[in-house]
C-alpha cells in the first residue's frame, strides 16, 4: 500500500491520544509492533509518523479481530 498524504489531525483528539498511548506501550511489549515500529523508524519517515504507523496497525486489529472471531494471536501468525 503506498499513500502520500500529510498526518491529518482530524477526528476526536482523545481518541487520537488514546492510540498514540497504545501504541507507545506496544512497542514496549509486542515485538512484532516494535519491529514494524523500528522498520518505519529508520525509513527516514521519523519517530512520529512510526508512532501514527503503530497506531493504524493497532486499529487494523482492532477491526479484524472480531470480524473474523478469532484472537491476537491467531490473527497475526494466521497464514491470510
Amino acid at each position: 500500500m503506498s499513500y502520500s498524504g500529510h498526518i491529518t489531525k482530524a477526528g476526536d483528539p482523545i481518541l487520537r491520544s488514546i492510540l498514540i498511548q497504545c501504541a507507545r506501550t506496544g512497542i514496549k511489549s509486542d515485538k512484532r509492533l516494535k519491529e514494524f515500529y523500528l522498520r518505519i523508524q529508520q525509513s527516514t519517515k521519523g519517530e512520529k509518523k512510526a508512532i501514527i504507523a503503530v497506531a493504524r496497525k493497532i486499529v487494523i486489529y482492532a477491526y479484524w479481530i472480531p470480524k473474523k472471531n478469532v484472537t491476537y494471536k491467531e490473527l497475526i501468525f494466521s497464514p491470510n
